[in-house]
């Protein structure tokens, strides 16, 4: 490429001159030329503000940067992204780690110093973006330079935050050994502005060997951020305990198991409504309190019962608890008055009220929840009152009644109003026309259920309603839908054989109950007999509106 005029440097509507491009393109005689004739060595293209030093290095003419450094170029000059020469050495993808020696050593002729904690726009210094694309000898090279390694930004984030954040347990090595050879200190528990340390950050990524290098190099694991939370809370949410507690028990560090976030919750807390059992053992066996409460007065055993899941976790827990001999407090209220038990029943966990009755839970003061309650418990598990649940809280039932307990007016008609929200088909069903709409291999696969010895799921659906009341007790439909053989079928036909076991188990419920609240509805003026001849014409919809007055009265 050829400049025919020096003397004169023409711009386009960008802003890049003459000057520019021959800085672009190598041009070095007509750089030369044009500095002879006193062009400025820093003018900027007007688009980006790019310095005629920015090109050079961007381009890595290294004969032109060492022309323009020593006719005066600024090597501080930042461009609109505020980035400086230095910056744009840092983020070659391809480090050239001899044209920044050359870069410094020429400064250094010319005693012009360089800012290397310069920020840009982003918030990066030129650290930063050696750090991120991995160029460790520039990163040796800036620390020698004098770069912080510990500086913030207005986030509070130091190189080591975004080492922790982004980056991988090599480059955090990398950054700690180059500081230690530099004899340059690395602050390992700076916290940001949110309170967080960069080993709370690494446990966030589930980087369980950033925060083991961490640990080893000294950091503390009972800081806490703003929410409270310390290493160890955050441990319990990505399941990393095991290996985090072993690198604390091999550097002879202490670690507080009770430790509680805003929220009064214990890593303990967190471990179990996570339902981790592994890691709950671990925190019991560690002494962490078994019995201890959050700002709302929620033991670890209300969290237990105010999960969706009925699993093991509670058997597990008085089993762990039994085997360290340390007594759960059964019965514990919280600030609203309710024990394990009520939250188990709301969140029908049918297995989870069985563990709490068989350690004691007094069921002599038992109050089965409200409508309400029930609503609060789904909305805190984010959850709907869909089928399954019905069933669950069917079997709930059924279990409470086993042990003694007496379901109540107010407690029936609880339930009615939950299965209401299902918006069952309220109608009787004719057994031709409902098979004959359901999908193909509907038809065969009903055939392949049992409801008991005696009964298919087929057999059933041709039965009249009555009469299929009658052979198909709330147990059978329970045991059916909880069996192996049911749950290997697809979703969809699942949901509807639910559905319509749902339908007849409501009706069942709902009929159970009418004849009571409809003589009291009639002030008991009129013949039991005539009672029942009048509810058995009722649909569930209207029985349900029938408990509803009277319960009203």
């Amino acid at each position: 490429m050829k400049i025919y005029k020096v003397d004169v440097n023409y711009t386009d509507v960008i802003g890049l001159s003459h000057f520019h491009v021959a800085i672009q393109y190598d041009c070095y005689d007509d750089v030369v030329q044009f500095l002879e004739f006193g062009h400025d060595p820093n003018c900027l293209v007007l688009l980006t503000s790019d310095s005629p030093l920015h090109l050079a290095l961007k381009h890595e003419h290294k004969k032109i940067v060492e022309l323009l450094l020593r006719r005066g170029a600024n090597p501080n000059l930042a461009n609109k992204n505020g980035l400086t020469p230095l910056h744009t050495l840092c983020s070659r993808k391809d480090s050239n780690y001899e044209l920044m020696q050359l870069f410094f050593q020429i400064c250094d002729d010319i005693k012009q110093p360089v800012q290397v904690d310069t920020w840009d726009k982003s918030g990066n210094t030129p650290l930063h973006v050696a750090l991120k694309l991995k160029h460790f000898k520039v990163v040796e090279l800036l620390l020698k330079r004098g770069a912080n390694a510990n500086l913030a930004n207005e986030e509070g984030s130091t190189h080591l935050h975004n080492i922790c954040k982004r980056y991988d347990v090599e480059t955090l090595k990398r950054f700690l050994v180059i500081n230690e050879k530099l004899d340059r200190p690395v602050q390992l528990d700076v916290q940001d502005k949110k309170g967080n340390t960069p080993l709370h950050l690494a446990l966030e990524e589930n980087d369980c060997k950033v925060a083991v290098l961490l640990l080893e190099y000294g950091a503390n694991p009972n800081f806490t951020n703003k929410d409270g939370r310390t290493p160890l809370h955050l441990i319990c949410y990505y399941n990393l305990a095991r290996a985090f507690l072993k690198v604390i028990d091999d550097m002879q560090q202490t670690i507080e198991v009770d430790a509680r976030d805003k929220k009064g919750w214990t890593p303990l807390h967190v471990a179990l409504a996570k339902g981790s059992n592994q890691i709950t053992e671990l925190l019991l066996e560690r002494g962490a309190d078994q019995n201890m409460a959050d700002v709302d007065g929620l033991t670890l055993l209300h969290i237990i019962c105010r999960r969706y899941e009925d699993d093991q976790v509670a058997r597990k827990f008085f089993e762990i608890n039994q085997k360290l001999e340390r007594m759960v407090q059964v019965d514990a209220l919280d600030s609203k008055g309710r024990t394990p038990l009520q939250y188990a029943v709301t969140s029908s966990l049918p297995n989870v009220v069985d563990v709490l009755l068989e350690h004691g839970a007094d069921l002599s003061k038992f109050v089965f929840p409200i409508e309400n309650d029930f609503e609060e418990i789904a909305l805190i598990q984010l959850r709907t009152f869909d089928l399954d649940r019905a069933f669950r809280t069917l079997d709930v039932v059924q279990r409470l009644e086993k042990r003694g307990y007496v379901l109540d007016r107010i407690g029936a008609l609880t339930i009615m109003k939950l299965f209401d929200k299902l918006e069952l088909n309220h109608e009787p069903k004719d057994p031709d026309e409902y098979l004959g709409r359901q999908k193909e291999g509907f038809l065969e696969s009903v055939k392949t259920l049992t409801i008991n010895p005696t009964l298919s799921l087929y057999d059933l659906i041709r039965l009249p309603g009555e009469q299929a009341s009658k052979r198909c007790t709330i147990a059978d439909s329970l045991s059916l839908v909880s069996s192996r053989k049911f749950e290997q079928k697809n979703k969809e036909f699942r949901q509807e054989c639910k559905k319509y076991l749902c339908e007849m188990i409501h009706e069942k419920f709902c009929r159970r109950w009418a004849l009571e609240f409809f003589l009291s509805l009639t002030r008991y003026q009129l013949p039991i007999l005539c009672c029942d001849i009048i509810i058995r014409r009722l649909t569930n919809e209207d029985l349900l509106n029938m408990c509803l007055a009277a319960e009203n009265m």
